[in-house]
């Protein structure tokens, strides 16, 4: 722990995951933020509520908390007591206070009243009675999905990470897949793998093209990043999951399942050259972006991976119509991919 969090919480924990809520606020750096304060007292909140617990006496477990939203902290503005909700607690046998639900609205309360860390919180305080701290950490992560499974603002990566903390069976098969990939989606999966935003649009990827093509799908993807001539790829940010899913369908095309001998396309002339046009073709288009011409544009939907691909294959029904791209022997390819072999591959129309 660092000096701030000494002096505000002096107990020991046994687990070394269990982070003070003042060590959440310094690594984010929001304890540099410029904040007007208010002062809040018990009475401050709705009626009704008889327990109350400073915020200085909050821990965040790491291994299943969501990570903070920043954006939306700086966005507040202001704490506003009436609104607020009972923080769920769990003092564990230690005695140290997990927050299994609540930690952003523990955040805005250190953030923006006069008090601090010395403010008071409405809670609903549960014991653990006899449990290790793995057992308490199981219980904790998965109180935590029951708590926050109708929430729209809880993403698919958080209730992945509270499903690895209690050893959920389907979250540690997608931890894995992630680490095939070596993938990491806010720090879940390959600790260096690439990192990926866009955890849905990836995994519906998967379960819908398959491993291998999705693994394909990641190393063109890398492979137009890092190359120096393909300068409308150049990109510092994460990897995008929708762009992912877009190349797998393409993948699916030309490969099939796993158990296919041969994609839709067949093996034949385009075959051939939707191969030659991913690797030496693509990388002169624009990825992400907001004009028509990027691939990410105007495609947002569940049918995004089907919208990205059919604009690649577009692009390379013109290269072979305009005979940038040939047959081995340079002949001209005169038939392009049209809609039957797509619908086939489930890559038809999506409009129709």
């Amino acid at each position: 722990m660092n000096n701030t969090v000494l002096k505000l919480h002096n107990k020991e924990v046994k687990d070394n995951k269990l982070r003070h809520i003042s060590e959440i606020i310094s690594v984010n750096k929001l304890d540099l933020l410029n904040t007007q304060k208010i002062k809040v007292t018990k009475e401050s909140y709705s009626k009704g509520f008889n327990l109350f617990m400073k915020v200085r006496d909050l821990f965040i477990d790491e291994d299943f908390q969501r990570l903070v939203r920043i954006n939306w902290v700086k966005s507040r503005k202001e704490f506003k007591p009436h609104l607020i909700r009972p923080i769920y607690v769990m003092r564990r046998p230690d005695g140290s206070h997990s927050t299994v639900d609540g930690q952003h609205s523990a955040i805005i309360a250190v953030l923006y009243t006069v008090d601090g860390y010395n403010t008071y919180l409405p809670i609903q305080l549960l014991e653990h009675n006899n449990m290790t701290n793995e057992e308490c950490k199981i219980f904790e992560s998965k109180r935590f999905i029951e708590l926050n499974d109708e929430k729209s603002n809880v993403k698919g990566v958080d209730k992945l990470r509270a499903g690895i903390a209690y050893k959920n069976e389907d979250a540690i098969q997608t931890e894995n897949v992630l680490k095939l990939l070596k993938l990491k989606v806010e720090n879940i999966g390959d600790p260096d793998g690439l990192s990926v935003s866009g955890y849905n649009k990836l995994m519906q990827a998967y379960n819908t093209y398959g491993l291998p093509n999705v693994d394909n799908a990641i190393r063109l993807y890398k492979k137009h990043r890092e190359d120096a001539k393909a300068t409308k790829w150049k990109d510092d940010k994460d990897y995008l999951g929708s762009l992912i899913g877009g190349l797998s369908a393409v993948y699916y095309l030309l490969n099939g399942k796993p158990s296919d001998k041969i994609g839709a396309l067949g093996d034949g002339d385009k075959r051939y050259a939707l191969i030659t046009y991913l690797e030496n073709f693509l990388k002169n288009v624009t990825p992400v972006g907001n004009k028509d011409r990027a691939l990410t544009f105007n495609t947002a939907g569940n049918k995004e991976a089907v919208l990205i691909a059919r604009k690649i294959i577009s692009q390379c029904n013109i290269c072979m119509e305009q005979k940038y791209i040939t047959k081995k022997n340079g002949d001209e390819i005169k038939e392009d991919i049209g809609e039957t072999v797509l619908t086939e591959a489930g890559l038809g129309d999506p409009s129709k």
